[in-house]
């Protein structure tokens, strides 16, 4: 089937790597294989982003760029953690 190709190359099962979110780079551990996001507010913004690159005005944001800028902001609760090395 086409979508789970598409969804393993996102999540890194191609090489063997982790799999994560394909919004916010989460883990995707403990989730079904198919999964693409780790949460509804990311499925939501996977969602307003296919909206808005087919040419519809999403929650009044007109362009992916205006979209985009707005979710960096509030998307820091969601930012999976990093560890120094």
């Amino acid at each position: 089937m086409g979508g789970a190709g598409r969804g393993s190359i996102v999540n890194g099962a191609a090489t063997g790597g982790e799999r994560c979110c394909a919004i916010c780079g989460a883990s995707l551990d403990g989730r079904r294989p198919q999964a693409l996001y780790c949460s509804g507010a990311c499925r939501a913004d996977a969602s307003r982003l296919r909206r808005l690159l087919s040419g519809q005005e999403v929650d009044g944001y007109s362009s992916v760029w205006d979209f985009l800028l707005n979710a960096r902001k509030n998307r820091t609760d969601r930012q999976p953690e990093t560890v120094a090395v």
